[in-house]
């Protein structure tokens, strides 16, 4: 019970938006110096709130090869909406798209991973150059990939995809900082099991989601 309230004016019509904070931070602290918001909460509204950092999805699900190249398509370009002064954006990536799926056959598809790793390095390279040109400061290597609805894929093809996410980003944009696949709600079993396939060499964050529950005290 402990919201904050945003109120937008749109054609006239007053919207008024609450957003509960789960208490998981020391009494005394100040989070909204160092805390995102997430997904589609606006830039505009984060930085209201006191925090200059925010994070957006980016789905790969729709992009497409173009000659020797990849695009997203016409008007639907995720990089050109992050273009606020003054914010630190973080992007969190999802869902490969159909071409490049190992399970193209299925109707989730783009939860899984890919046998053509060139093409997915060479698109991965593509994605860096864009998020250096937009001035993305961190890029969380999947979304919450500890549920199915996210990652259907096993913890080997994750791994596989983010030691190539890791070599594109050391060779295009080397300053951009890298977060693990996050996770939905404090699971700490699959922290473990990221920790035991190496995943915690390739990182300088972890992504922890803990909008669901909280940890039991020690």
């Amino acid at each position: 019970n402990n919201p904050f309230s945003l109120v937008a004016n749109v054609g006239g019509s007053i919207h008024t938006m609450n957003i509960a904070v789960c208490r998981t931070l020391p009494r005394g602290s100040a989070p909204l110096t160092f805390v995102g918001i997430s997904d589609w909460y606006g830039a505009d509204q984060t930085s209201e709130l006191g925090s200059n950092t925010f994070r957006t999805v980016i789905s790969l699900k729709s992009v497409k090869r173009s000659g020797g190249g990849f695009s997203f398509p016409v008007g639907r370009d995720p990089f050109k909406t992050l273009n606020r002064p003054g914010i630190d954006y973080w992007i969190a990536l999802k869902e490969l798209p159909l071409w490049l799926s190992r399970k193209p056959e299925r109707t989730d598809y783009y939860r899984y991973g890919t046998d053509d790793l060139d093409s997915f390095k060479l698109l991965m390279r593509w994605l860096f150059t864009k998020a250096q040109e937009a001035g993305v400061r961190v890029v969380e290597m999947w979304n919450e990939a500890n549920v199915t609805h996210e990652w259907n894929d096993n913890i080997e093809a994750l791994s596989t995809l983010c030691n190539l996410i890791k070599d594109a980003r050391d060779e295009i944009y080397p300053q951009c900082k890298l977060a693990s696949p996050s996770s939905t709600s404090w699971d700490f079993l699959y922290f473990e099991k990221l920790r035991d396939n190496g995943f915690f060499h390739n990182i300088d964050f972890l992504a922890l989601h803990g909008y669901t529950y909280q940890p039991e005290l020690q």
